[in-house]
């Protein structure tokens, strides 16, 4: 006895598929007529003249991928793609999501064109966003990352990562954070410089001598222990700078320790400490005015504390909310020797313009990190500076 497999049946010794066999169709020894078929083991009427039958099937050969140009030829399904079949020649078709962007059967559609940044969402359509690390996400162009100093502020990928954050005054450092000065350096907002009529705060000490060595342009008020202890931080922050010494005295200086919590955090800008003898002297006077008339060119309120005033009185006890500075007065008047002669405070004075005589140091003083000593005596600071940039 014949064992046939599924769907097949044993007719004379023979299995047949009866589901589209002509000849035993649904039934052993049941034939279909001519021009008809077996379909689903049931005789049905012919194919049209533009199919054929494949298989006991009507078929369109011309189309058809699994008997594309005749019966049993299968079109082969290259790499994600579909077999497809026209004009009876076989070719195949890309599955969404992949293109076939070399033009070879070979590796069928080689290409994802919804990770790919060469060929995001087609074949060379290249994804290269300005300053930024390229990602193409379901098919569209997208930042990856930005390049280091840049940033995508606007969200939109077309421009990429279009913000400078190193300058931008609108972005400075970071996306919306604009800077009120219109200025950002190195992303951080600058402070604009100075200019105009540039107001002077002594406490204490000669408004007529203090004048005579301010640069054009600027006026002085002198005030009392009283008037300085009724300020106001805004009162303070009004000034482009404020001077402590130069004729003041120990109860000038008292005052402002004891005001130190208001007036000291409005100081943004530049410090200049000196223990040097400057009225006295010619030269002291020259660099004097050099040293005022750079604090006033800077930015927003700078400082100036001669050696009288911070070192000999108390050691700048009034700095503490500033930083941390020391100071010892009454050095004897030893030579002074200029460390950094480029500085603009030292334009016109050198160490032999400086000698015993011509300048006395007062105070030695030595103030935090980011400070530079412009000049020592003895071996000991008598000109320390703060820089701070500011843009024209």
């Amino acid at each position: 006895m014949v064992s046939c497999g599924p769907g097949q049946t044993a007719c004379s010794g023979v299995c047949r598929e009866t589901a589209t066999d002509r000849a035993n169709c649904g039934a052993c020894a049941r034939a279909c007529t001519a021009g008809q078929v077996c379909t689903a083991g049931v005789c049905a009427a012919g194919c049209s003249p533009t199919q054929t039958v494949c298989s006991g099937q009507c078929t369109t050969v011309a189309i058809d991928p699994a008997n594309c140009g005749s019966c049993g030829r299968v079109c082969s399904q290259p790499a994600n793609s579909f077999g497809a079949c026209a004009g009876g020649v076989c070719s195949f078709v890309c599955a969404s999501g992949f293109a076939d962007c070399n033009r070879s059967s070979t590796d069928g559609c080689e290409v994802n064109t919804q990770t790919t940044v060469t060929s995001c969402g087609g074949c060379g359509t290249i994804c290269a966003p300005a300053n930024a690390v390229a990602a193409c996400v379901a098919g569209a162009c997208r930042v990856g990352s930005c390049n280091a100093g840049f940033a995508d502020c606007n969200g939109n990928p077309t421009d990429g990562c279009e913000v400078n954050l190193a300058t931008s005054s609108s972005h400075c450092g970071a996306c919306g954070n604009a800077c009120a000065s219109g200025s950002c350096m190195a992303g951080v907002c600058g402070q604009r410089c100075n200019s105009g009529v540039r107001r002077v705060l002594s406490i204490g000490g000669s408004a007529t001598t203090i004048m005579a060595n301010l640069p054009a342009g600027a006026t002085v008020t002198v005030v009392t222990d009283a008037q300085w202890r009724a300020m106001t931080p805004t009162q303070f922050r009004s000034y482009h700078l404020i001077i402590m010494g130069e004729g003041a005295s120990a109860a000038n200086y008292q005052s402002t320790v004891d005001t130190r919590a208001t007036w000291a955090p409005t100081i943004n800008g530049r410090i200049a400490l000196t223990g040097l003898h400057m009225m006295g002297h010619t030269q002291g006077r020259t660099i004097l005015r050099a040293t005022w008339a750079w604090l006033l060119s800077g930015p927003g309120t700078a400082l100036y504390v001669d050696g009288l005033f911070g070192g000999t009185f108390r050691g700048y006890s009034q700095l503490v909310p500033i930083g941390a500075f020391s100071g010892v007065g009454g050095l004897s008047l030893d030579a002074v020797t200029v460390t950094i002669p480029s500085h603009p405070v030292m334009v016109g004075s050198s160490s032999s313009s400086l000698q015993l005589g011509a300048v006395g140091a007062l105070a030695d003083h030595r103030g935090p990190a980011g400070y530079d000593t412009l000049a020592t005596a003895g071996g000991r600071s008598v000109m320390t500076v703060r820089s701070t940039a500011c843009v024209p």
